[in-house]
């Protein structure tokens, strides 16, 4: 009997890229991709098509190939495929959670859960009909994946009950902390590089990793710190660190000053580098997590991979980084705080055994580990029917059509009927005023949304038509820096579109320079071809 075809991976790695690089789910993507290319897997890993080149790819080290759907029917072609994203809540509208070629090409779906917060928590993450409808749409999403790999037991438990999602199809793998988080080998050192990067740091202090969300729970830390006796807090500072909005900060720094410390009691030093952030857990006292709803808690793993006594709130998913309940506390009970902290910081046979806990969890909480149960859970999703690869090839076509002042709308209007018979057209209309609203036969669209609203990505070809009148600006100004496609100039020498152009950019020299950029540099073409001839008509 013939034994079942290994599918291939294409690892989706989008989130890496943009605003997400340095996130905690940018850094999930990226680690748990590192660790997969070191397994011996049949593996692609993609990224978005205008960063193929990018010096942000090259510095991965990994096989990549472009987010496309040439690339999933290449992939198809030879084998059962499983698509695995990156993130189901973080990619842009733009560009599509799980791209149409996956459901065409017969790939089987998988995604990384981080956790299900938005839905435990409504009133605070879906407050308005915006996001209430977005989370709505990404669950859908959610419950059509053949496996979700979730970063903790209670990211999978909590999804499983909050979205009613088949057990069976949810698989805790944990997560993986870098590297370069491990122990000091110069105190004296790690010492003094977080004095230098923390302003009023000079002596022995706690710190704790929170970010600009109430959930991360900094506040209910300061209320327990402040309750620790005289000379505790003379001998000590509480270094709070994270990105904080002015609003939650104004908070925080409210409830320090109303429980009686002093600026020099309590610093917020914002968000800082990784390698000031090793420094710090390097050389602090002891680090304090105290959030209330977690996915994970990778400041905890963080802190005890470099050796440094972590206690940790005793919510969701927090208990199981350290996997050890006597270094919990409740995080709403100043006094529990208040235990913690003491013991944290006097008692010596309690600081050892956090040292131990850590030690074991940073063997634990290792890529190599969270890799091969990815691996394990991916590589035994069933794979779907293949279907069989499209030949026909998807093209979007811009530029102006019928019901255009331009005469190349009409041109290419006519040449519709003859594309169709070749290829899937999509049109993206520039200065269209026919009667049908564009974009409710799926067929035209504001040229504008190519980009913007529908992912370049899903076109095999992209084409664009420009003629010597000003009806091409959309084209010229918005869609060619962002999304490379073929040139088909109808007039050699453009002068309208030309004038046009530096009208609207009010400066004729500028818009001189700008236009010949945008067509030769910008847009990366290295040679434009010469389409000779006319089409025939019938």
């Amino acid at each position: 009997m013939p034994s079942t075809p290994i599918p291939h991976l294409a690892v989706d790695l989008r989130p890496i890229f943009g605003s997400n690089a340095r996130r905690g789910i940018g850094r999930y993507t990226l680690g748990l991709a590192s660790a997969l290319d070191r397994l011996d897997l049949a593996a692609t890993f993609l990224v978005p098509p205008t960063q193929l080149d990018s010096p942000a790819t090259s510095i991965l080290g990994l096989p990549v190939a472009p987010a496309t759907r040439e690339t999933f029917r290449r992939l198809a072609a030879d084998g059962p495929v499983v698509f695995h994203s990156g993130s189901l809540f973080e990619m842009p509208i733009s560009a599509p959670v799980i791209p149409s070629a996956v459901t065409e090409f017969g790939c089987s779906v998988a995604a990384t859960l981080y956790d299900a917060i938005p839905y435990a928590e409504p009133d605070r993450y879906q407050s308005t009909d915006e996001m209430r409808r977005f989370y709505e749409l990404r669950a859908i999403f959610v419950r059509s994946c053949d496996r979700l790999l979730a970063i903790s037991h209670h990211a999978a438990e909590s999804a499983v009950a909050l979205l009613g999602l088949d057990s069976g199809t949810v698989t805790a793998i944990g997560t993986g902390v870098d590297a370069q988080f491990s122990p000091s080998t110069d105190r004296a050192a790690d010492e003094g590089n977080a004095r230098a990067a923390v302003a009023g740091l000079h002596r022995p202090f706690v710190v704790c990793v929170a970010g600009n969300d109430p959930r991360k729970n900094a506040g209910g830390l300061i209320l327990g710190y402040a309750m620790l006796c005289d000379e505790l807090r003379a001998a000590h500072q509480l270094v709070i660190v994270g990105a904080l909005g002015s609003e939650l900060a104004t908070t925080w720094r409210s409830s320090a000053r109303q429980a009686g410390l002093g600026d020099d009691e309590v610093l917020f030093c914002g968000e800082v580098d990784d390698a000031t952030l090793i420094a710090l857990y390097r050389s602090a006292r002891l680090s304090a997590f105290p959030s209330l709803n977690e996915g994970f808690g990778l400041p905890v793993a963080e802190a005890a991979a470099c050796g440094c006594p972590t206690i940790t709130s005793d919510r969701t998913s927090v208990p199981e980084v350290l996997d050890w309940p006597e270094s919990t506390f409740d995080p709403t009970d100043p006094h529990s705080v208040v235990r913690a902290l003491t013991s944290g910081l006097t008692e010596d046979r309690f600081r050892g055994r956090l040292v131990e806990a850590g030690t074991r969890a940073a063997a634990r909480w290792t890529w190599d580990a969270v890799a091969a149960r990815a691996a394990d859970a991916l590589l035994t999703i069933p794979t779907r029917p293949r279907s069989r690869a499209k030949a026909r090839p998807h093209i979007a076509v811009v530029g102006p059509f019928g019901g255009s002042p331009s005469g190349i709308g009409t041109y290419n209007e006519r040449l519709l009927p003859h594309l169709d018979a070749l290829a899937d057209v999509t049109c993206f209309v520039e200065k269209f005023s026919g009667e049908a609203p564009l974009g409710t036969d799926g067929r035209r669209y504001p040229a504008g949304a190519l980009g913007r609203h529908i992912d370049p990505a899903n076109f095999d070809h992209v084409l664009y038509t420009l003629g010597n009148s000003p009806f091409h600006l959309t084209s010229v100004l918005q869609l060619l820096p962002r999304v490379r496609g073929h040139l088909w100039f109808h007039e050699a020498q453009l002068a309208e579109l030309h004038v046009g152009v530096t009208h609207l950019l009010k400066n004729q020299p500028w818009g001189e320079r700008h236009l010949a950029r945008l067509i030769t540099d910008e847009a990366g073409y290295d040679m434009v071809d010469e389409i000779r001839g006319d089409v025939g008509w019938e």
